[in-house]
């Protein structure tokens, strides 16, 4: 958890800011850590790989620890002081993750990673089918918001709707799809205002 910002949002973060590379801004974070691996005196090895994160050994849970804390502190000042960039970035990808993906176990066995898929022509294809998925889904999840005003309390709507928009603020980041998927859950309430009466309901 303390590694999610850090790998997925701080680089391109870093990228939007000075303009640069992916790969220059991950050495760019590289070179920061190893600073302070070397101040704090935490052994480290594999220094030139292609991995963000530094090597640490796993019986050494002070340094794993201390470690841990150093990147997610670093994440939180620069998305604090670089928060127009951030911001910007996380709503780019929530359009991202709520796009459903109703292919994605089966591409993902299909596939050898999903890398791989992501690539592929398959993937490009799938997009067009995915967005009219999509719109239907919400199309009706919005007809059925509207009815479950007249069916469920207040209460409960709100703790519905707070419940979806808390899955997309914390993860919201990564953009992708298949983390969206525990919203369907609250948001399957919605869909069932739609074929349910009045006085078949009685949330408290």
């Amino acid at each position: 958890m303390k590694s999610a910002l850090y790998i997925y949002v701080v680089p391109n973060i870093i990228i939007e800011k000075k303009k640069i590379s992916y790969e220059e801004a991950r050495k760019s974070m590289k070179n920061e850590a190893l600073n302070w691996a070397k101040k704090e005196g935490i052994n480290f090895k594999n220094v030139n790989d292609s991995t963000l994160l530094l090597n640490i050994e796993r019986d050494d849970y002070l340094s794993i620890k201390k470690y841990n804390n150093y990147i997610f502190g670093y994440s939180i000042k620069k998305i604090f002081f670089n928060f127009h960039y951030g911001l910007k970035y996380f709503l780019k990808k929530i359009p991202h993750m709520m796009v459903l993906n109703p292919f994605f176990v089966h591409n993902f066995y299909e596939y050898e990673s999903v890398a791989n898929f992501l690539s592929s022509e398959k993937h490009q294809s799938n997009i067009k089918i995915r967005l009219v998925y999509s719109f239907i889904f919400y199309l009706f999840l919005l007809y059925g918001f509207f009815r479950s005003l007249k069916i469920y309390k207040p209460e409960f709507i709100f703790l519905l709707v707070l419940l979806v928009l808390y899955n997309l603020f914390v993860l919201g980041f990564l953009g992708t799809p298949r983390y969206f998927t525990p919203s369907l859950v609250y948001m399957g309430f919605f869909f069932a205002a739609i074929v349910k009466q009045k006085k078949s309901i009685n949330l408290t």
